[in-house]
């Protein structure tokens, strides 16, 4: 599918003994003018720098097979075929919103969704560890969830005080929140996210993983270390988990304005 819709129609009729730096530069060039095909309406955006250098490692790993000693369908390339730089496809960071309004956020919700959104901040689930925990995997009494995460790789979360009294509700065996309606996991929350967000007045754009940031970014705030943090999060990098230092730091530097400042009466 990749290689037909964007690698093909540029790469198509150039043989790999051909191939040359030049040829890749054109086509990322080339990929960053487009737009989006699936907007009609001639609005779509062009492609992401990291979406181009996943088709460049594709056709990177194609011509490596092809010139592999075993194929030997074509010479090897005399050059490292490369895509964009790592500093120019780094997603930027999350704007987090406050506690008072993740709280706010929360109770503005409706009850069916504050579970799970409690989940996301209270704990750092990520959505799909949220929808897929089990009863059978919450330890009530020693006060602990085993989270499947990433990789099937698992780790224990502890229960937050203030969650608890948002999981009042759970199911005592199966999955913890079930849909009503489908009598399956939940899936799509957009909808609901956004209605608690402008009653709750967020003007920001609010997304599920964004409780998940907002988690981390206070945790930092709130005195964890960095290795803790990690653990709870199940980050296999601490480097993915240093960016809550950023994003903490720019809150104490809010905070250090105030000073001089005159208290409000």
């Amino acid at each position: 599918m990749l290689f037909r819709s964007h690698l093909e129609p540029f790469f198509g009729n150039i043989r790999p003994a051909h191939l040359t730096p030049a040829h890749v530069e054109e086509y990322k060039t080339l990929r960053l003018s487009e737009k989006d095909q699936r907007f009609k309406d001639g609005k779509g955006r062009a492609p992401k720098k990291k979406t181009i250098n996943k088709e460049i490692s594709y056709l990177s790993a194609m011509v490596s097979w092809m010139s592999d000693r075993e194929q030997k369908l074509c010479p090897p390339p005399n050059f490292t075929i490369k895509g964009f730089p790592a500093k120019q496809t780094k997603a930027p960071l999350p704007v987090v919103p406050s506690r008072e309004e993740m709280i706010r956020l929360l109770r503005a919700s409706e009850r069916k969704y504050r579970p799970l959104f409690a989940l996301c901040y209270y704990a750092g689930l990520r959505k799909t560890e949220a929808t897929q925990l089990r009863a059978e995997n919450v330890n009530w009494s020693q006060g602990y969830m085993l989270i499947t995460g990433k990789g099937s790789k698992e780790r224990i979360v502890p229960i937050h005080p203030r969650l608890r009294v948002y999981l009042r509700r759970a199911n005592k065996e199966g999955y913890l929140f079930l849909n009503p309606k489908t009598g399956r996991p939940w899936q799509d929350f957009k909808k609901a996210l956004q209605r608690a967000s402008d009653k709750a007045g967020i003007s920001q754009h609010v997304y599920m993983h964004l409780l998940r940031h907002g988690f981390g970014t206070h945790s930092i705030q709130s005195g964890i270390n960095l290795r803790s943090l990690q653990i709870l999060m199940g980050h296999s990098s601490s480097q993915v988990t240093e960016r809550y230092t950023t994003l903490a730091a720019q809150f104490l530097t809010e905070e250090l304005l105030k000073f001089g400042r005159k208290k409000k009466k």
